[in-house]
């Protein structure tokens, strides 16, 4: 019986045997291990560059005003220059220098979608600095190729800028109505007022978020503002923010 165990076991090693030898021949020399790596990889990074037409957005305008505690009121008009692509979370980059080109305080300011051949603008308190700068530089930083997409892959493929009426200044305050021309409505939208000298150079800006504008429909606002832009020259615009 001991002699019958000892040659059934032998004979399932040698069959364990052929049947391992044979799976690793098919095996090519170097492992597949490494080669589904590469695949893996491959089709990570491998990209295709489908905004080689892409315009880069241009800031169109732009100022501030330093108010006291150093903070920076500021205003900047984004535009973009394209005619199919709209531009997902464009950033604007505030940059203070001050008479020897020394940083003195930097910041990025995300804004939302921004449709081809529109503007976008934005205000407010945007970057606090401990001296007066001798510079202030509005530039776009450059976006990834993921945010940059035809308006055809969008929910909503055009978008009518919305209009500002109404406006009056009491005190302290901007009031006013957003009206929206889309059939769609918008979950939040943001309010920027624009502070102008005589000469009419920018000199800073307030802003307000305001939820709920319906479509084909208003919706109210009233912005506190700081006392220095009181007596200023303004206007008010509107935009979706998402």
């Amino acid at each position: 019986t001991n002699m019958k165990k000892r040659i059934l076991a032998s004979i399932f090693f040698c069959l364990m045997v052929l049947s391992l030898t044979a799976c690793n021949s098919n095996i090519p020399n170097d492992t597949k291990q490494s080669d589904a790596t590469a695949d893996d990889t491959n089709n990570v990074f491998t990209s295709t560059d489908t905004n080689s037409e892409f315009t880069p957005l241009d800031i169109a305008e732009s100022g501030y005003t330093m108010i006291e505690g150093g903070f920076l009121y500021c205003s900047v008009k984004v535009h973009n220059p394209n005619t199919d692509l709209a531009v997902l979370y464009p950033t604007v980059r505030i940059t203070a220098r001050d008479s020897s080109g020394t940083l003195l305080g930097t910041q990025d300011q995300i804004l939302s979608t921004i449709y081809p051949q529109q503007d976008f603008w934005y205000s407010g308190q945007l970057l606090q600095v401990d001296e007066a700068p001798s510079s202030v530089e509005f530039t776009i930083v450059q976006p990834d190729d993921y945010n940059i997409v035809s308006t055809a892959t969008l929910e909503q493929s055009t978008f009518t800028p919305l209009l500002v009426e109404s406006v009056a200044m009491h005190s302290e305050r901007l009031v006013g109505e957003v009206v929206n021309k889309n059939d769609f409505g918008l979950d939040m939208i943001v309010v920027a007022a624009v502070f102008r000298n005589e000469d009419g150079d920018i000199i800073g800006g307030e802003s307000t978020f305001v939820d709920k504008l319906p479509s084909s429909g208003s919706v109210p606002f009233d912005m506190p503002i700081h006392s220095e832009f009181a007596n200023c020259n303004y206007e008010v615009y509107a935009n979706g923010w998402a």
